[in-house]
Order: structure tokens, then C-alpha cells, then sequence
């Protein structure tokens, strides 16, 4: 048996202030895991849900089935994408717009407070967004494009940030397992990597969502400019219609005065002529009747019989 000549080489820190010595060769060859490398003690109850939605993937997991544990900047990546998600969705349930597009259900679905049901469950929205993925790139190439408004218009690139996740602690779990043969990175060069892949796969996702975001306000720009040009093209058929009216209105006058002036210039012009027609008894109209002044001639004197 050697021992080191590092004094701390003999012992393993089991607990924050326990030391475990290894006084033996077995015990050297299988020494017992550091506290800071041990899984944290089973979930025996439920979480409460604003803690079990933000999980990483790979502490729910290892809460059900145990094993090495040791905590990365992986399982932060994670826990921000269920953020992201998580704020997407609510949005979409508070507003009631349907912004949530193809995944509203996913809101409910991941409203589960057991470990394994958030699991199975967090699987089953990663292949939703997978497959609003897939139907939104059929529908492109047929010339069709999604609401912008909604998650469909974004749902390539977020599966391609949650692809980035799954990888990382995909990977994570082989190395905690001792499965990753092939891994020479440090954990500082791993969490750089790691870091630097997850920031440009969000920024894709964050670039495919400012797209959307300039697609729904020129869309709103041009609704609001149809509706002004609308309603300044009524506006104009309306004053036209008053118009028109007021036109028609002045013709109608104009045409009654000049017949009123015509019949009474007729009238003037008979009376000035005495030129007035017979009626149809023989009788002399009244315009040609002269005027009774009062002084009726006397009839002749009759000669007086003798």
C-alpha cells in the first residue's frame, strides 16, 4: 500500500466537514464519492410546480433513477430554454391572442409536479416543436408562410436551441457515468463550449423572432393604411354624394324660377296686348273684357205714340 505525500491525498471529504481516510488498498482503488460528486437524496414528494418547471432535464432524471450527479452550465442552458418557453406560453394563455400558435397545449402539459410525468411530458413538447418544425418547412416549400404572430413562425430554430440542450446533458450523463471515452475537455472547456454553441443557436432563435416580429408590424401598417384609404375614400364618395345633391338641388330651383319667370312674362305681355283667346262658348276671355268704370252709356229715347 503507498500512501501519498500530499496529506490530503489519504482522504476523501464525504461530508462539507468529514474526511473519510483510506486506509486500505480496496479502499483506495474504490474510495467513496465526494459529497459535492454524490446525486442529491430521491424526490420523495412533489415539488411545488414554480420549482419543478425550471428543472434541468438531467436533475429530474437523476431525482428518479440516481447515479453520479454534479452540477454544469448544461443544466443552467436548460433550465433558461424551459424559462423561455415557459414565458412564451403564458404569455400566449394571459393575452388569449394565440400566440402560442401549434403548441398551445403545451402550457398544461408541462404543469406537472411529478419528476417523471415532467419528463415523459417535456419529451412529448421537444416532438411537437419538432413537428410544428417539419409541417412549417412542407408548408414553405409549397409558398406558404405561418403566422407570424405565433410560435410556428419560430418553431425550426427553438427546436434547434432544445436539439442544443439535449446534446449538452446528453453528454453530461455519459461523462458523470464514466460512458465518455472519447471526452479530453476540462469541465471549464466543456462549459465554454457548451456556452458559446447554446449563444448562437439562441441568437439564430432570437433573430427568427425579430423577422416575425417586422412581418406582424408591417403587417399592421398596411391594415392601417387600407383602413385610412378606406375611410378617406368614403369620406370623398360622400362629400361627392353632397355634392351632387346640392347640384341637383340648385338645378331644380333654377328650372322652377325660370318657368315661374316665363309664365309671368307671358302673362305681362297679354295683358299689355289684349290679345287674350275666346273661350270655347264664344265669350270673350277676361283678359279682353274692359273695364267697368261706372259710366254706362243710356239707351235711346223710343218715339212716343200719338
Amino acid at each position: 500500500m503507498f500512501w501519498s505525500d500530499h496529506p490530503e491525498g489519504n482522504y476523501v471529504m464525504i461530508e462539507p466537514n468529514v474526511k473519510f481516510m483510506l486506509y486500505t488498498d480496496r479502499a483506495k482503488k474504490y474510495p467513496p464519492p465526494a459529497y459535492y460528486e454524490r446525486p442529491p437524496p430521491p424526490i420523495q414528494k412533489a415539488l411545488p410546480l414554480d420549482k419543478m418547471r425550471f428543472y434541468p432535464s438531467r436533475r429530474l432524471q437523476n431525482a428518479m433513477w440516481g447515479g453520479p450527479w454534479n452540477h454544469t452550465v448544461a443544466d443552467d442552458l436548460d433550465s433558461f430554454s424551459h424559462v423561455f418557453l415557459h414565458s412564451v406560453l403564458l404569455r400566449s394563455k394571459r393575452r388569449k391572442d394565440g400566440s402560442a400558435g401549434s403548441l398551445g397545449w403545451a402550457y398544461a402539459a408541462l404543469g406537472k409536479t411529478h419528476p417523471q410525468k415532467l419528463l415523459d411530458w417535456r419529451d412529448e413538447v421537444e416532438q411537437g416543436i419538432w413537428r410544428t418544425s417539419e409541417g412549417v418547412k412542407k408548408k414553405r416549400k409549397e409558398g406558404k408562410e405561418p403566422n407570424p404572430a405565433t410560435l410556428d413562425a419560430i418553431s425550426d430554430e427553438l427546436f434547434k436551441l432544445f436539439k442544443v440542450n439535449i446534446g449538452q446533458h446528453g453528454l453530461e450523463r455519459e461523462i458523470a457515468s464514466g460512458y465518455a471515452y472519447g471526452e479530453k475537455r476540462t469541465v471549464q472547456e466543456r462549459a465554454k463550449d457548451h456556452y458559446e454553441q447554446y449563444t448562437q443557436a439562441l441568437e439564430t432563435l432570437a433573430k427568427a423572432a425579430d423577422a416575425a416580429c417586422a412581418k406582424v408590424e408591417e403587417a399592421k401598417r398596411e391594415k392601417a393604411e387600407k383602413k385610412a384609404a378606406k375611410k378617406a375614400k368614403q369620406a370623398e364618395e360622400a362629400a361627392k354624394r353632397e355634392q351632387d345633391e346640392r347640384a341637383a338641388a340648385a338645378a331644380e330651383t333654377d328650372k322652377v324660377d325660370s318657368q315661374d319667370a316665363t309664365e309671368g312674362d307671358a302673362q305681362d305681355i297679354e295683358m299689355e296686348t289684349g290679345t287674350g283667346g275666346e273661350a270655347e262658348d264664344g265669350s270673350k276671355g277676361e283678359s279682353n273684357k274692359e273695364e267697368d268704370d261706372g259710366t254706362e252709356e243710356p239707351a235711346a229715347k223710343r218715339p212716343r205714340l200719338s
